[in-house]
């Protein structure tokens, strides 16, 4: 995000918050269709295999329902 935020595409006042602030509930996902989720994924590969095994984990129990 580093590059739009250079070129005026993106400001700071644009920011709601992190990912893990809204996973953790501290703030609201999206409320209507007007708002954008924006997701830069960086990382180690073995955090995104540990966060796809939990959502898949919580997929599967909330199918059994």
């Amino acid at each position: 995000m580093k590059v739009p935020q250079e070129e005026g595409i993106l400001t700071e006042s644009m920011l709601y918050g992190e990912l893990g602030d809204i996973v953790a509930g501290n703030k609201s996902g999206r409320e209507d269709d007007k708002e954008v989720t924006l997701f830069k994924s960086v990382g180690l590969a073995i955090v995104d295999i540990v966060v796809a095994q939990y959502f898949y984990k919580k997929a599967l129990e909330n199918e059994n329902k």
